[in-house]
């Protein structure tokens, strides 16, 4: 990405993550810190504005990328992180005034050392998550069935690439927008057998396969959300006693059951000429799936079994 020289060169790369409908949640977010991170440290815009009028921009912006990717709970886990910074610089600033000593460091600076701090801690999740899956599910000679698009689930594959283990992948085209396509690409190109499947036949694949596996965008004490489709999958391997397993960040695992409803999406994504039919059209991208189907939640620090109850 190029240096971000303007509070409107920040806004303009901000809308191509908001607009962006084919990514995972951790990918929106580490395009975002990318973003926010060069925004933080090469904007000359910020030199003028006092800390108040930044905090009122990171607030701002930051609310708008949570309605925009609102099922996306390390968007929110991010956010909670940077508004609890800015409490306590405010805080330390206030305090510094009342004792009548200076404080030195500015918005920007104490933000840019705790985005870095973000990253440094939480960077090598993925490699994590993929130890943490091979020593709990045996991919050998396995064909295992894919939904959607996971930048963990893709991370994966390469990990498992590196251990030369043989594997065949079935991959569900993901519609509306097909993101499953960018997943499949991505796979393929690292040397592994895929076979590329309309999301309506998914249940038919099944007996083809040896298991499930799952990313997801949040997890919740009784369900989790994920694409579209994938109730219907978790449906189909209880049926035919296959496994099905999701792997995830432990930052989108949550004790709230509270999540803003999904905004509908463009009818144009799924129907031409919308306005010409008489019937109700409705398209959404996700939806909550009971936790009683999962058979391993896998995060990179812990493994739930079937049946489990989280803990916070």
């Amino acid at each position: 990405m190029k240096g971000i020289n303007s509070i409107n060169e920040f806004h303009e790369e901000l809308k191509l993550i908001k607009k962006d409908k084919y990514s995972g949640s951790q990918k929106v977010l580490n395009d975002f810190l990318v973003l926010f991170k060069d925004f933080l440290s090469n904007s000359k815009d910020l030199d003028s504005l006092s800390d108040e009028a930044l905090f009122k921009i990171i607030k701002y912006d930051f609310r708008g990328l949570l309605e925009s990717h609102n099922q996306f709970a390390l968007l929110r886990h991010f956010n909670l992180e940077i508004m609890n910074a800015c409490d306590s610089y405010f805080t330390k600033l206030i305090d510094s005034k009342k004792h009548g000593f200076d404080f030195k460091i500015s918005l920007k600076d104490f933000l840019l050392q705790r985005v870095e701090n973000y990253i440094k801690t939480w960077i090598s999740v993925n490699d994590r998550i993929a130890v943490n899956t091979l020593r709990n599910i045996d991919f050998a000679d396995k064909t295992v069935l894919l939904h959607s698009n996971s930048s963990t689930v893709r991370h994966l594959f390469n990990y498992i690439r590196t251990q030369s283990i043989p594997v065949e992948i079935i991959q569900t085209e993901s519609r509306p927008k097909c993101e499953g396509r960018v997943q499949a690409d991505y796979i393929s190109s690292l040397g592994f057998k895929v076979t590329y499947i309309i999301d309506a036949a998914a249940i038919k694949y099944l007996a083809k396969v040896d298991f499930v596996l799952m990313g997801c965008d949040s997890v919740y004490p009784d369900y989790f959300i994920n694409k579209v489709g994938t109730e219907a999958i978790a449906i189909g391997c209880r049926t035919f006693k296959i496994p099905f397993y999701v792997i995830t960040d432990s930052r989108k695992i949550s004790s709230t059951d509270y999540i803003r409803p999904e905004n509908k999406k463009p009818i144009s994504e799924i129907i031409s000429g919308a306005s010409v039919h008489k019937f109700n059209i409705e398209n959404y991208y996700f939806e909550s799936i009971p936790n009683e189907f999962i058979t391993k939640l896998i995060t990179e620090s812990n493994v739930y079994e079937q049946g489990f109850k989280l803990k916070f």
